[in-house]
């Protein structure tokens, strides 16, 4: 029976409980300090609480997750090819049914299954447009409708612009405008930018053992060792 998260108000399923019982009491969010996930099986390494996803080769048991995984192990929780021997994930088969091979002992007229592909007939590329109010991608830039607009990736934050957003506030790593529609005191907080004081050229020369972060006149590369370089 599940049980929900024992917190006023919340309706998730409680996965976690006190260490060493087995009754769910709270949500990930809502649990106490020190209960654990007693739903779900964890990693066999002594510690880790993450899942575990990796087994011996031949078996639909998972011991350790992939960190701690031993040698020879594999992902047992995917789907592997059918083709004899091969330990490759199957993404590849007759359309409209299961996935049977990988994309390298697919049979022909096989197409990839699992990844969504653009809505173009015969085009297999990632779908990345749509309308503007969608957020799942149905046709490639090559093959997207009028009006349509990159939905996966993110956008410049001013109205109508579809420019790659570069441009924050100083100290954060999210970008909100492209470089035209930046506010007074944004700066680019995407790509790395030269170490010379209030320079923002983009770095591009350092010396051995240096962080590569200064360009142009800020370079802290020695004149002997471009001569020798």
């Amino acid at each position: 029976m599940v049980r929900e998260c024992g917190q006023e108000g919340c309706t998730k399923t409680s996965t976690y409980g006190n260490e060493g019982s087995k009754k769910a009491e709270f949500c990930a969010k809502h649990s106490k300090p020190g209960m654990r996930d007693v739903l779900n099986k964890r990693c066999s390494h002594p510690t880790c609480t993450k899942h575990p996803s990796f087994g011996e080769r031949g078996t639909n048991k998972a011991l350790f997750c992939v960190r701690h995984a031993q040698a020879q192990m594999i992902n047992v929780l995917i789907k592997r090819c059918g083709h004899d021997g091969c330990a490759k994930q199957c993404l590849f088969g007759e359309a409209a049914k299961r996935p049977e091979f990988c994309s390298r002992q697919a049979k022909p007229g096989m197409i990839n299954v699992v990844s969504k592909k653009c809505g173009h007939p015969t085009c297999t590329t990632t779908p990345s447009f749509a309308a503007p109010t969608s957020k799942r991608g149905e046709y490639c830039s090559r093959h997207m409708k009028t009006g349509m607009v990159n939905v996966v990736n993110r956008k410049c934050g001013h109205q109508g612009c579809t420019k790659q957003p570069l441009f924050g506030t100083a100290g954060t790593q999210r970008g909100q405008f492209c470089a035209q529609h930046a506010g007074g005191g944004m700066v680019n907080v995407v790509s790395r930018r030269c170490a010379g004081g209030k320079c923002f050229l983009h770095h591009g020369i350092a010396s051995p053992g240096v962080d590569s972060s200064a360009e142009g006149r800020h370079n802290l590369v020695e004149p002997d060792l471009l001569l020798t370089a």
